[in-house]
């Protein structure tokens, strides 16, 4: 976090992720692009890459009214403008696509073929249904369900456009959460023994990969664009 801005905390599955996406865009190099529908993914991620080399680009309901957040955002990064990208000429290393939407996906689809670069690394956010019972202590409301693409949309629609997808993550899925009841359970019982077991296990199974990823309310699906697009 940088010196003299307060952010507040957000939950523990949302941090997981975007630690993640930083490190990814880091080890696959600048500059990036951050696709976002709300001011909680463009704050949360700008705080966490380099901000004089990472683009943010307004998609969704939030685009229209993002033009002023968004010099507030950068100005919390010491920056008096924000860095441009151009999107014509395909020099983005990596991108970040946080919550893809049904109203905005394949326009947002096209400018992220035509950005990236062969063989650069795309990165999606996505929530499950899950993620309603999470916590919001940003104030700030995210897309309802109805309006966010499905795991399963989000492959087809990146095989579809030539990308190759290496992993999905999950956090906080079906057996982490299942050990977090089990640790509640056992804490209402004053079983402290038996409640510091079932909080290990609910952390040690807190990350989960391939299919187990799609019960989690909050994923990162890892992809790299071929080198030959499809036609």
């Amino acid at each position: 976090m940088k010196e003299g801005v307060i952010r507040s905390r957000p939950s523990l599955e949302y941090q997981h992720a975007f630690d993640l996406c930083a490190q990814m865009v880091s080890h696959s190099g600048y500059p990036t692009q951050v696709f976002v529908s709300s001011r909680f993914h463009a704050r949360e991620m700008l705080g966490r890459l380099e901000a004089n080399e990472t683009a943010i680009v307004p998609v969704g309901q939030w685009a229209a009214s993002a033009v002023n957040e968004m010099t507030q955002l950068y100005a919390n990064e010491k920056l008096e403008e924000a860095p441009g990208v151009n999107l014509a000429t395909g020099q983005a290393m990596s991108i970040l696509w946080a919550e893809p939407g049904y109203h905005t996906n394949d326009e947002t689809m096209a400018l992220i073929v035509q950005t990236l670069v062969p063989n650069g690394c795309l990165l999606v956010i996505s929530s499950g249904w899950l993620s309603r019972f999470l916590p919001d202590p940003l104030g700030e409301t995210r897309q309802k369900r109805g309006g966010l693409v499905d795991q399963y949309r989000i492959r087809q629609m990146l095989h579809r456009k030539g990308f190759d997808i290496s992993s999905t993550y999950g956090f906080h899925g079906l057996f982490s959460s299942v050990w977090g009841f089990a640790y509640r359970l056992m804490s209402s019982l004053h079983r402290p023994d038996l409640a510091d077991r079932c909080h290990f296990q609910m952390r040690a199974k807190f990350i989960s990969r391939g299919w187990l990823s799609w019960l989690a309310p909050v994923r990162v699906t890892l992809a790299t664009r071929k080198t030959t697009q499809p036609s």
